[in-house]
């Protein structure tokens, strides 16, 4: 038989109260001490654009041009071309094995 799932989430009462209160007023618990392991993110509530006494929230990406993802990923650029290198001489390597094992 299937497990029955329950609809309620697997967060203690307290913390989902605390992030209720966050987004309503719109702080984030950067300022929280990390205890020794914890990592702490900085995340930033998205911009509040006031609109007839409603507040509505907006996540608007950057976009990044081809030179800053060049520049800012061109150690992938170089593991790629490394790892195409090594798989076409493995591809050579196994092509004359199966030749000699003949």
């Amino acid at each position: 038989m299937s497990k029955k799932r329950t609809s309620t989430p697997n967060i203690p009462q307290d913390a989902l109260e605390r992030a209720r209160r966050e987004l309503q007023q719109g702080t984030s618990s950067t300022g929280a001490s990390a205890t020794q392991g914890e990592v702490v993110r900085s995340t930033r509530p998205a911009k509040k654009e006031q609109t007839e006494g409603t507040i509505v929230y907006s996540s608007k990406k950057q976009m990044m041009t081809r030179e800053e993802l060049a520049q800012e990923y061109s150690y992938v650029l170089k593991d790629l071309t490394s790892m195409a290198i090594l798989a076409a001489f493995l591809f050579v390597v196994l092509i004359v094995v199966s030749l000699v094992a003949i």
